[in-house]
């Protein structure tokens, strides 16, 4: 399942970016912190995102990271399924939660990454990391 869950977080992200205006393409292959590459076509500018995503049932959300690259122009953007992933496909009429999304950018991140608190004590980042306005 992490697998599906990890392909629906890059093209939520993708669907977002490309519904405000920036040309998104989804980089597939195991290509290292490079899931999306966007440019806007007014401003020029361009940026590479990894998307990391959860969907897991418990009580504290984290994201693996293994490491922090040095990359001037990379941006994180982390997606919280919100407790269970399959709980985004409606059954009835307006009932979907949406995806909570927090974007950080590479200092952001390397303020945050610890190297216990990804998933089963991986390096990550916790969602309690986070300050309040996130």
């Amino acid at each position: 399942m992490s697998g599906y869950i990890g392909d629906a977080g890059e093209f939520f992200v993708a669907s977002e970016l490309s519904r405000r205006g920036w040309k998104c393409s989804v980089v597939k292959g195991n290509v290292p912190s490079a899931d999306l590459m966007v440019a806007h076509p007014e401003t020029k500018e361009s940026k590479v995102i990894e998307v990391k995503s959860f969907g897991g049932k418990g009580s504290s959300v984290s994201w693996t990271i293994k490491t922090i690259p040095d990359v001037a122009n990379l941006i994180y953007v982390l997606v919280d399924f919100r407790k269970s992933f399959s709980e985004h496909w409606p059954t009835t009429k307006n009932d979907t939660k949406r995806p909570h999304i927090y974007v950080l950018t590479i200092e952001e991140m390397k303020k945050i990454w610890n190297d216990k608190h990804g998933i089963h004590g991986n390096g990550g980042v916790r969602k309690s990391s986070f300050d309040p306005i996130r």
